[in-house]
């Protein structure tokens, strides 16, 4: 099914403030500008939805939540269910990550890790059953913002790389416990963005530190706006088998 740009469309973007998931805000909201919007985010929204609301038609609506789902996410569940039966369509996508304490697993701390495993799979996985349970009726979308690293381990990056690929794997189950809505896991590629910046500045492994700097020094990552526009065109189409991995330098359907 294809999303119909009416106002009974909803689209929820969990880390919205920045980079990818500013991007995705913002394809969204040109290619469904009478949707309204959900934004959740630990940082404020307020220059964000200034630059979304001149996109969005005249009635929708836009509704933020900030919370650092590193503890939870309680108000943005809460949110959520507030606005149940409003919806016949949902999309929802999921971009709120970190990638953790750069070091090897070995050195490792129980604190980080399971701050880690809060923020980026159990929030993630409460969140989206919240989704379905509240848009029970309605068609739903969800898009796990995933990585290459979910499936390809690299040193240094032990943390992000198990996140990822346990996410992935969430996707891969409730696709096949929900029938009825489509997931998809996609990659959006190595982008310029303060992640990629922090890990190229103050990664512990030489070789991978080393291969992110060359990454931005040498201009090789991918331009966002240009990777969430194939997310939101997966999206909007819906042209994707439910359940899968899909990475930015993928053979897309429509190329």
């Amino acid at each position: 099914f294809a999303l119909i740009h009416l106002r009974m469309s909803l689209m929820v973007i969990v880390g919205a403030t920045r980079g990818f998931g500013r991007c995705v805000c913002l394809a969204l909201a040109t290619a469904s500008p009478a949707s309204d919007f959900l934004l959740v985010s630990k940082s404020d929204l307020t220059e964000l939805v200034a630059e979304l609301s001149p996109k969005l038609g005249s009635e929708a609506s836009v509704f933020v939540v900030n919370e650092d789902l590193a503890t939870g996410c309680h108000a943005s569940i809460s949110k959520l269910k507030s606005l149940t039966t409003r919806y016949t369509e949902v999309c929802v996508v999921c971009n709120a990550g970190t990638a953790g304490d750069l070091l090897p697993l070995h050195q490792q701390s129980e604190e980080a890790l399971w701050r880690e495993w809060t923020l980026n799979v159990q929030s993630f996985v409460l969140f989206i059953g919240a989704a379905l349970n509240t848009f029970a009726n309605s068609r739903v979308r969800v898009a796990n913002v995933s990585s290459l690293l979910a499936i390809q381990p690299l040193a240094g990056m032990g943390v992000y790389c198990i996140m990822k690929a346990a996410r992935d794997m969430a996707i891969a189950v409730f696709a096949q416990e929900h029938l009825n809505a489509q997931f998809l896991s996609y990659a959006p590629g190595p982008m310029e963005t303060a992640m990629v910046k922090r890990i190229a500045s103050e990664m512990s492994v030489a070789a991978t530190k080393a291969s992110f700097q060359s990454m931005v020094t040498e201009q090789k990552c991918v331009d966002p706006v240009l990777s969430a526009g194939v997310l939101c065109k997966y999206l909007i189409t819906g042209n994707f088998a439910t359940g899968s991995h899909v990475d930015y330098f993928d053979a897309h359907p429509w190329r």
